[in-house]
């Protein structure tokens, strides 16, 4: 694969967050709980006009790629105007090379249209990987078989997420106790000036169109090796072993959220079940950064190598009383 730069050479370490989907993203299984708590809204769709820039050219030193590109079906149906998949498929390469600095050349491009109704754009979402069939069959917890995640609005193609998954590959885990998770989240790293400065690059290679007005540390976190970004599709037209996958996936996930919300009602927070160890690759930085006209980013890096490992502005286009999780 080639590289245009290395941005921060690291050992990459990676999360996915669709936001939403990102899916997913760094801490205990985020779509474990989003399954158990979510509440499905019956709000009709909706199409916005553009109320944002978005820069039509591709980056300077953008050297185009070579790839195949193939549309997964969902259970939305496209708005006019919507970009075709191999449209949306060369903007998600374009804004891969502007923030990872890598080359999809030669790679799979999975695309899967979304149209949510809690949601005032439709998306175009891109999986980048190699092995096709294991690209579709993704509905599992786990570490799912791409490299790469973008999306854009389907109609104008914004950027809205992206996240990498590259450095799981082959990256030894960590383990440790429990408690180790809760004395992590209290961190605040010394140079933090250092790492703001390294997010703030970051969300201007996402807002490539408007600037960055500000950057804020939230918390840190950690890696967890299975969060859960795999089985971030409910929308993508199953076939019924899949969906029998799926429902015992989401029976699991209701277990948990039972069980959370039994030691919360009766005051034995971690006392029905002893905690196990966990497994991990990295510490995580989560920050905030907006831009000039208000839209805010959640970026999140590793503690060690300063990687991106996620970039979401998804919550932004919720309709008011729309859960993050619906």
């Amino acid at each position: 694969m080639r590289k245009k730069h290395e941005f921060l050479k690291v050992a990459a370490v990676a999360v996915l967050s669709v936001g939403v989907f990102s899916a997913a993203f760094v801490g205990v299984n985020k779509l474990a709980y989003a399954a158990a708590t979510s509440q499905k809204e019956t709000l009709p769709p909706i199409t916005m006009a553009a109320d944002f820039q978005v820069a039509e050219a591709a980056p300077a030193d953008y050297e185009q790629s070579s790839y195949t590109v193939f549309e997964t079906p969902t259970k939305f149906e496209k708005v006019s105007g919507v970009m075709s998949p191999e449209e949306a498929a060369e903007i998600g390469a374009q804004y891969i090379w502007d923030v990872f600095g890598e080359s999809i050349d030669g790679k799979l491009v999975q695309m899967e249209y979304n149209g949510y109704a809690g949601n005032v754009r439709q998306q175009w979402t891109g999986y980048v990987g190699d092995d096709r069939a294991a690209m579709e069959k993704v509905i599992q917890e786990g570490t799912p078989p791409y490299k790469f995640l973008f999306m854009l609005d389907a109609v104008t193609g914004m950027r809205i997420e992206i996240s990498q998954n590259e450095g799981l590959m082959g990256m030894e885990a960590k383990t440790a106790e429990w408690e180790m998770w809760d004395e992590v989240k209290k961190e605040t790293p010394a140079n933090l000036d250092e790492y703001a400065a390294v997010v703030r690059k970051y969300a201007e290679k996402h807002f490539n169109a408007t600037e960055v007005e500000s950057v804020t540390f939230n918390h840190a976190d950690i890696v967890f090796t299975h969060d859960g970004r795999g089985s971030m599709n409910g929308n993508r037209v199953l076939t019924p072993e899949q969906q029998a996958e799926l429902d015992v996936y989401n029976e699991q996930a209701n277990l948990i959220k039972r069980q959370l919300l039994q030691e919360r009602q009766e005051g034995l927070e971690g006392q029905i079940q002893k905690k196990p160890a966990i497994s991990y690759y990295d510490k995580a930085l989560h920050f905030n950064a907006t831009d000039s006209t208000g839209r805010e980013a959640r970026i999140i890096i590793a503690m060690e190598s300063k990687e991106l490992l996620s970039l979401t502005t998804f919550h932004n286009d919720l309709l008011p009383g729309v859960s993050e999780g619906y």
